[in-house]
């Protein structure tokens, strides 16, 4: 019964502790390459996310097992929901092909 008591009180202390956070939901389809995925999202204190997308590649450089299109894609959600499209080639970057297999 003991027990049983200071469990209970255990979990209501871990309940009430939690704060509710809103959260907005964005819905978003990508028209202009769907076969690009995600590789990787930051969020900022100004409430911006920034996402890295990918597209892998039929091209295999060396012993490489994969390797993607060697291009820094984004996506940048804003905090007012709008999201901007940035694409940056490897040859404006002067980065080789090579960078972008594993």
């Amino acid at each position: 019964m003991k027990r049983n008591l200071s469990l209970f009180i255990i979990t209501l202390y871990f309940l009430t502790s939690f704060k509710i956070v809103k959260a907005d939901i964005i819905s978003f389809t990508e028209e202009l390459d769907p076969s690009l995925r995600v590789l990787k999202l930051e969020s900022y204190l100004d409430n911006t996310v920034v996402v890295r997308v990918v597209k892998n590649s039929s091209e295999i450089i060396g012993n490489a097992t994969v390797c993607r299109v060697p291009d820094l894609t984004l996506r940048i959600i804003h905090p007012n929901n709008t999201i901007t499209n940035f694409t940056v080639t490897h040859e404006q970057l002067s980065i080789e092909k090579w960078n972008f297999c594993r």
